[in-house]
């Protein structure tokens, strides 16, 4: 009996559709989250924050964790 038989036969199919769908279910998660319509400001900040010379970011003080906005 060869090792192809025994995996052929342990039916791990449907692991790799799980996979793919948890993967997908948080990427389209992250891409909603991200360009969600209330976030257009920060983005539109952070686009030009490569074009100004001098940006100092703070951490804003009640939206959340990890979220930051961009002082002139």
């Amino acid at each position: 009996m060869k090792l192809t038989d025994i995996m052929s036969n342990m039916g791990l199919e449907g692991w790799a559709e799980l996979g793919l769908v948890i993967f997908l279910a948080v990427f389209i998660t992250q891409a909603v989250w991200v360009f969600w319509p209330s976030r257009k400001s920060m983005l539109q900040q952070a686009g030009h924050m490569p074009l100004q010379d001098q940006v100092a970011v703070a951490q804003a003080p009640a939206t959340g964790p990890n979220q930051h906005e961009v002082l002139r």
